[in-house]
């Protein structure tokens, strides 16, 4: 489950990234794993703090298995809670 960490993102940041744990847990029951277009794919935030309190990290695809096959994408969710992903984008719209 979503996990308090020493790094600084702003609220709005951190409730996007709080929302994707939970759809992701709710569709697949694992917090960072979602499925999209009968593709598995896991998140990863690096976790790092940043000036303007933006959260990145890395998209990664997954075999059925649970095997990661290859490195997709990055995503970024903004200050203000908007994420900069395609895929992610098309997932939460799918589940809202």
């Amino acid at each position: 489950m979503y996990m308090e960490q020493d790094w600084y993102a702003t609220d709005a940041a951190k409730e996007m990234l709080k929302k994707m744990y939970k759809f992701s847990m709710q569709k697949t029951g694992n917090h960072n794993v979602f499925a999209y277009k009968d593709k598995l794919y896991v998140f990863e935030p690096d976790y790092l703090t940043r000036e303007d309190g933006s959260i990145h990290g890395t998209i990664y695809r997954m075999d059925k298995r649970g095997n990661i096959v290859s490195n997709t994408d990055p995503f970024t969710i903004t200050a203000d809670g908007k994420i900069d992903n395609v895929i992610i984008n098309k997932f939460l719209k799918a589940n809202i």
